[in-house]
Order: C-alpha cells, then structure tokens, then sequence
C-alpha cells in the first residue's frame, strides 16, 4: 500500500527537477544549516554584470562612485575610505602630502591638534587579511590570512552594497558579478571603460578598451583552477582546501592578471608617483581596493564559494564545507580587521569567530545562478571523503623528486627536469575516465614549487607537468586539462618583506592520466614547464626547489 506515494513522489520530484532546470534545481537543493544563525530574509539578487538586472547595477554603482570620489578622505562613505579598507601605503610614504588625502600624511599624525582623527582612520583602515609590513598599526595578520580570506571579503562587500544602495537610492542594488572563467563572458564589461567613476588607466592594456578580453588560454586555465577547488571538501583546514585553491586562481591569477605592467605611469594612491613594481592597481594588495573592478571580481569569488557550498553532496561532505568558528583564529589583537563602516557612516564590528560565522551565513542576497561547473566537478570526479584526506596528509610521504638548491632563472619559458628517485610505472587505462584521472583509492601526487625573487614579480607564470617540448605555445590551449597543474601569482607577496614563496599543486588527475599513456613501461624524470603571462621588463626570479611527493 505504500508503494504507490513513494514513486508518485519520486516522479513529481524528478519532474520538478527537470522543468527547473539544473541550475534551478542546483540553486534550491541545499539552506545553510549553521546551529544559532538566524537566516535573513533574502532581499537582493547578484547577477551577472551583463543581465539586463547587473547593467543596471553596474549603472547605479558608477552613479553612487562619482559621488563617493567626491567626498573627503576621511568620510567612511566616500571612494578613498573604502579602498584604505582592504589596504593603502603605509603613512611612511607620505611625509608631508598626499594627492588624495590630506589628513593621511606622517605631518598631520605627529599633529597634536590632528593626530586623534587620523587615528582614527588608521582604526578602520588596512584590514585585508593578505597583511603587508607597512601596516600602520602593526598588527599580525598574516598569522591569520588565509583561513579569513573568504568570510573577511564577503563582509568587506556587504557594506560597501549597502553604502552604494543608500547612495545611488537604487534600493535593489546588489554588486553584480564577473564571470570571467566562462568562455563567453571573458569580454572586459564596457561600463568600466566608458564610465569616469568606474574607469582607471591602470590596468593591463590587454584588457582595458571597449572590446578588450580575457585572453582564451587565461581563461582556460582559471576555469581548471576553479573546477580543481570545486572537488575538495574541506573549507580551510588542510593545505588541499577550498579556500587556499580559489585563493590562489582565480582569485590571485586575476588580481595580477587585470593589474597586468603598467609601467611609469602615475599612480595617485602612490601620490601620483610610479608605483614601486611598476604593477597596476589590482595587482597589488596596497592598492587593489581602489579599482573599482575590484568589487565585480569578489562577487565573483564569493559566487564561487557559495556554489561550492551548495553543491548537492553527502552530510559527511556538507559538514566540512561549512565555516565553523574554529577554523577562524581571530584572537583578540586582531578583531579590528573585522570592522566595516555601513551606510550611515557607523563602524560595525565582528569581534569574535562566531560572530563572522553569524554574518557570513545570513547575508541578504542570493545568485541569479549559481556556477552550474561546481555541480559538474563533482559528478565528473570521485571526491576524497574529508577524513580520508586528513589521514593521507597525515601518513608518512614519498618524496619521488627532489630538486635542491637549483637557482635556476625563470625565463619567459623555462623547462627543468628533475629525476625521479622512483621510477613511476605504467597505469592501466581504466575504462572508467574518472578513475583514470583521479586518485581513487590510489595515491595522491604533490609538487611543491619554491620561488625567489629580488622584487615583487610581475604577472603571473602558469605550470605544465611533462608537456611535450615538441608542443608552441599557440598549441598549449589544447592540451590545458592533460598537462596544466596550476598558476603561479605574486598577489600577496610584498618586495619590501618577502623573498621567497611557495606553491603547492595536487598534479594526481594529470600524473595518473600520463601514466596511463606511457609509450614506456616506467618513466624516470617529471619535466616542470613555467610559461610567463607577463609582457613586462625581465625580472629576477629563480627557481628555488622542485619537490614532488606521493602520498599513499
């Protein structure tokens, strides 16, 4: 007798399915379920910068930024105040004056009569959790940077919507979205080069005029990057987690990528001077909040992530994707990163872990659509259960190639070839193409990149595993998902603190598909190929170490 309700419900519920559509369907299969979050009503949809509803956005952003642009440095409202937010130069670089705000020199601190306002700034200011040593109030961020990435941004954009909302009197603004992984959307939106309050000429020439495009191979690549992030299950507490990988590219790709060289060319958040790597102002962290493309690229980023997070997927799997306070060490001396300023110029703030918890689980706006490519990675991919994972990371490691000490220059295209202690042998080609590609019950394969520089590096160097030398770079695109591991960006690094950074890439998917294809029974050398995004002058940068480790 109860049979028959059950497939009835089965057929309405597939039924329902199909008419909504996978994204629909996508899009209402999964309600965050934080324990003492109250859950805001959704008011406001973020859509893509080229619906209909985002061009409208994007017009009432522009309309609110002229006005922010005009006010003095110092109101919490105005184009300068929220830019000095995520980061600007330190006040050592202003002695006396500074082109865009004259209250933010080292003369009006050592000001008696000013010092209390200009501390005041500095409270609210330089709070981005990618840190730099001229923080003026010298806190240590980078204790806690990357596992504050995501819910410190997300924060960061709500109170610059609900300011652009009140100033523009467009009462449905929602920061609209660029999605610049797709192949159809890689087209600068124009609105960015037409509107004054919108537009900058330092960004990178590739991309900066009415026409002007994400070039195909950078688009393909960030959208692997993005799909790579996409099959882990882990939020931040492991080094193969969500948030270091989107971290990474596209979000730190695309900061370098539309900062691109911009030469000697002035740049007003350096009081009209050059700036010190020539790097355009979404390429540095100093800087990149005062672009206003800023604000679309972190939509997007913040799309990515909740796609992620409400892809259909097991309990055990939903459990891990979700932010819980103690993945967000925030101790006391560096609660005020978490201050915004809102609408009505009050500064709010979030001083504990489950406080951010409570405010990034019950924003007020939703998606359009969410990315239809989170849901496709993990059908197409067998994901490592969460403490599978743990305990491969934790188990002892093989280290299969180790190069040291190579001080090898990187070049526009480098080639380097380190041997292996172990040769890799032959794999079977397995029927099915999941398990031919993934790690499925099988080992995990790790290369660790070491770089060093003499200066922050400009643009970005993408990395290819035994692509074959036979292969022109015109040829690469079509061999992106065989030999492509990831990105190499200087984002986050700081020429005046840091020398040396290291990468670290999961190269299972194409070590296994390679193994499989082996002419030979075994190989004996992995080959690294660096490739060069970067137009500019020649840079001193080395390669340092090339380690590639399997964990069983």
């Amino acid at each position: 007798m109860n049979k028959l309700p059950i497939a009835l419900i089965l057929v309405i519920f597939t039924t329902v399915s199909i008419l909504l559509g996978p994204s629909k369907a996508y899009a209402q299969s999964f309600q965050p379920n934080v324990q003492g979050v109250q859950i805001k009503q959704i008011k406001y949809t973020r859509s893509s910068v080229f619906s209909e509803k985002g061009k409208k956005d994007l017009n009432s952003m522009a309309n609110a930024l002229a006005q922010m642009r005009a006010l003095a440095c110092q109101d919490s409202k105005s184009w300068y105040y929220q830019g000095a937010i995520h980061w600007t130069p330190g006040l050592s670089n202003f002695p006396q004056s500074n082109s865009l705000c004259n209250k933010y020199t080292e003369a009006a601190f050592n000001d008696p009569q000013q010092q209390q306002e200009v501390q005041k700034l500095l409270e609210a200011w330089q709070h981005c959790t990618h840190g730099r040593r001229d923080q003026n109030l010298n806190l240590p961020i980078a204790q806690i940077a990357g596992k504050n990435f995501l819910p410190w941004h997300r924060l960061y954009l709500v109170y610059f919507e609900k300011i652009v909302r009140k100033l523009s009197k467009d009462p449905q603004f929602a920061i609209p979205y660029w999605d610049y992984t797709r192949a159809d959307k890689r087209t600068m939106p124009p609105e960015f080069i037409t509107s004054s309050s919108l537009y900058t000429d330092l960004r990178n020439s590739v991309l900066n005029f009415v026409g002007g495009a994400v070039e195909q191979i950078e688009q393909q690549q960030i959208k692997k990057d993005k799909n790579k992030a996409y099959k882990t299950n882990i939020f931040n507490q492991s080094p193969l987690n969500f948030s270091n990988q989107i971290e990474n590219s596209p979000h730190g790709e695309m900061h370098g990528y539309i900062g691109g060289d911009v030469g000697d060319a002035a740049n007003p958040i350096w009081n009209n001077q050059p700036a010190p790597a020539q790097i355009g102002l979404m390429g540095d962290v100093g800087t990149a909040g005062f672009d206003t493309i800023f604000w679309i690229h972190h939509s997007s980023i913040d799309r990515y992530w909740e796609s992620w997070q409400k892809a259909p997927t097991n309990p055990e799997q939903k459990e891990a994707r979700q932010a819980k306070p103690e993945d967000l060490p925030l101790p006391s001396n560096l609660a005020p990163i978490y201050t915004f300023a809102d609408e009505d110029g009050n500064l709010v703030s979030h001083n504990t872990p489950q406080s951010v918890i409570d405010a990034v689980y019950s924003v007020d706006y939703k998606y359009d659509r969410l990315d239809p490519d989170a849901k496709v990675a993990l059908v197409k991919s067998v994901v490592i259960k969460p403490t599978e994972l743990r305990a491969r990371l934790a188990s002892p490691v093989s280290v299969l190639a180790d190069g040291q000490q190579l001080h090898q220059s990187l070049n526009k295209l480098t080639d380097v070839t380190v041997p292996l202690s172990t040769p890799l042998q032959k794999i079977p080609v397995l029927l099915d193409a999941r398990t031919a590609n993934e790690s499925v019950g099988q080992e995990l394969y790790l290369l660790e990149v070491k770089l060093s520089f003499t200066e922050k590096p400009i643009g970005n160097y993408n990395v290819y595993v035994n692509l074959p030398r036979t292969k022109s770079i015109s040829s690469i695109i079509s061999d992106i998902d065989r030999y492509y591991v990831g990105s190499v960006n200087f984002f986050d690094v700081h020429g005046e603190d840091a020398n040396s950074k290291t990468f670290v890439f999961d190269v299972t998917k194409e070590v296994n598909a390679q193994l499989s294809e082996l002419k030979e029974p075994q190989t004996e050398n992995i080959e690294v190929k660096f490739v060069s995004d970067s137009t500019a002058r020649s840079q001193e940068i080395y390669l340092e170490n090339i380690t590639l480790r399997k964990l069983a």
